[in-house]
C-alpha cells in the first residue's frame, strides 16, 4: 500500500526540519572550533571582529609550517608596541595588512617600526602601530574605516597599502563582472551622484549581506563555484572584449583617484604614504605611484620593487602556500625595506620621550 499525500508531506517535512537542524549544528560547531576574524558590517560589508585572538598554523609556498598568533584590540585593529609611544603610525589596507599571513609583531608593518627606529635611532618601543583593513577590501572600504577612526585616532604617520586589484574592487561596473560574489554582493561602492555608498542591488545581494550570508557552508560552496569559474575564465573576471576592458579601466583610475584624494584628506594634517603589495607595472597598476602624488601621498616604491624582484628560488620561503600573500619571513623583509624608505624621506614625526 503506498503512503498518502499527506504521509509523504509530513516525511519530507521532518527530513526538512533535521536538515536545516543538522546544519546549524554544522554551523555552530564551525563558528565555535575555528571562529573567522571578520564579521558582517551594516556599512563596510565585512570587518575584522574586534577584541579577537587565535592562534593560526600557516605554510610557505614551500611547504613549511608557522605559527602566527592574530590579535585585534577593541576597535578591530592589529597593533604592534604600546598605545604610550609618543609616534603613532595608522596602516590600512587588505589582505596584505589585515588577514593572519604572520603574527601581529611580525607583520609587514611592525618590522617597518623597527627598522625606522634602528635607522632614526631612536628605541623601537617609541613606535606604536595600529593597522586596519581587511581582505578582499577596496579603497572605499579603507576611507570608509578611516572617517570612522579618525575621532578616536589622531596617527602622527598614516600608511596606505594599495594593491592592484583595488582598481577593480573601487569599481562595481568591473567587478560585478568578477567571479567572487562574496565580495562584490558585500562591498559598498562610491555613487558617483550622491557621494554616498552604494550597494549591488536584487535579492541575492541582499542574501549575500544578510546573517544568513555568513554561513560557512553557503560560502564554502560558493567558493569552490568561484574557483571553478577562475579555472574555466583563466581569471576572476569573465572573458571582455579589448573596448570594454579598457573602458572599465579608465573609469576605475578615476573613482581610485577621487577615493585616495578623500582618504588623503582624512588625515591631512600628518605625512601620509603609500605602498603596493603588487610590483606588477601592467594595467591600471602603472598608475599607482602618480595616483598617489595626485592626491597627497608619498609613493613608497622599494617593497613593491622587491616583491618584482624575488627570484624563483627564493620564492617558498618569503610567500605564503597560496603564492600571492607573504610568509613571516617574506613579511620581514618588505617591512625593513618599507622602513628604509621611510627613514629616508626625513618626515617629521614627533620628538623622543
Amino acid at each position: 500500500m503506498g503512503w498518502t499525500r499527506k504521509e509523504v508531506g509530513i516525511v519530507f517535512c521532518l527530513s526538512l526540519v533535521l536538515l536545516l537542524a543538522a546544519w546549524l549544528v554544522a554551523e555552530m560547531a564551525m563558528g565555535m572550533l575555528r571562529p573567522a576574524p571578520v564579521e558582517r558590517d551594516a556599512m563596510l560589508g565585512w570587518r575584522l571582529k574586534p577584541n579577537y585572538h587565535r592562534v593560526f598554523t600557516q605554510k610557505t609556498l614551500a611547504g613549511e609550517d608557522y605559527p602566527v598568533t592574530f590579535a585585534t584590540n577593541d576597535q578591530g585593529l592589529r597593533v604592534f608596541g604600546s598605545a604610550a609611544a609618543p609616534v603613532k603610525i595608522l596602516v590600512l589596507g587588505d589582505s596584505f595588512t589585515a588577514d593572519p599571513y604572520a603574527s601581529n609583531d611580525r607583520m609587514w608593518y611592525a618590522e617597518m617600526a623597527r627598522r625606522l627606529a634602528q635607522r632614526l635611532h631612536r628605541p623601537a618601543s617609541d613606535f606604536y602601530v595600529m593597522g586596519g583593513g581587511a581582505g578582499g577590501w577596496g579603497t572605499y572600504q579603507n576611507l570608509l574605516l578611516s572617517q570612522q577612526l579618525a575621532p578616536r585616532i589622531k596617527p602622527d604617520l598614516f600608511v596606505l597599502q594599495f594593491c592592484s586589484n583595488d582598481f577593480q574592487n573601487n569599481s562595481y561596473d568591473w567587478e560585478s563582472k568578477g567571479v567572487v560574489r562574496g565580495q562584490y554582493m558585500r562591498r559598498p561602492f562610491l555613487d558617483g551622484q550622491s557621494g554616498q555608498p552604494k550597494y549591488a542591488p536584487g535579492l541575492m545581494a541582499e542574501i549575500y549581506r544578510s546573517a544568513v550570508g555568513e554561513s560557512r557552508l553557503l560560502n564554502r560552496i560558493d567558493g569552490i563555484i568561484g574557483n571553478m569559474q577562475f579555472q574555466r575564465y583563466g581569471g576572476y573576471t569573465r572573458p571582455l572584449s579589448p573596448q570594454v576592458a579598457a573602458r572599465y579601466e579608465h573609469d576605475a583610475i578615476a573613482v581610485t583617484q577621487i577615493l585616495l584624494t578623500r582618504l588623503r584628506a582624512v588625515y591631512r594634517d600628518v605625512p601620509a604614504v603609500m605602498v603596493n603589495c603588487d610590483g606588477g607595472e601592467a594595467g591600471a597598476n602603472k598608475s599607482w605611484k602618480a595616483l598617489a602624488r595626485n592626491a597627497g601621498f608619498l609613493p613608497l616604491a622599494g617593497p613593491s620593487d622587491f616583491l618584482r624582484s624575488v627570484p624563483p628560488a627564493r620564492r617558498g620561503v618569503i610567500f605564503h602556500a597560496d603564492g600571492s600573500h607573504l610568509s613571516d619571513q617574506g613579511n620581514q623583509l618588505y617591512g625593513a625595506i618599507a622602513g628604509d624608505g621611510l627613514a629616508a624621506m626625513d618626515l617629521a614625526l614627533p620628538a623622543k620621550r
